[in-house]
């Protein structure tokens, strides 16, 4: 199966958070980024769900 590869804006979006956090977090390697040539990074839309932390009702 192919990986859906995003722009980092697009995850940033998804988020809504800012593109410089989507960065440090690829530093960081809690998201997944593909370096392209001539492309700039892309992220792999399926390590955005481990950013992610569900809340517990009580």
């Amino acid at each position: 199966m192919a990986r859906k590869l995003i722009t980092q804006a697009q995850a940033a979006e998804t988020l809504a958070v800012d593109v410089t956090t989507i960065r440090r977090w690829l530093a960081a390697g809690k998201l997944d980024g593909y370096k392209l040539a001539g492309h700039g990074v892309r992220v792999d839309a399926a390590s955005l769900d481990r950013i992610l932390t569900p809340i517990r009702s009580a």
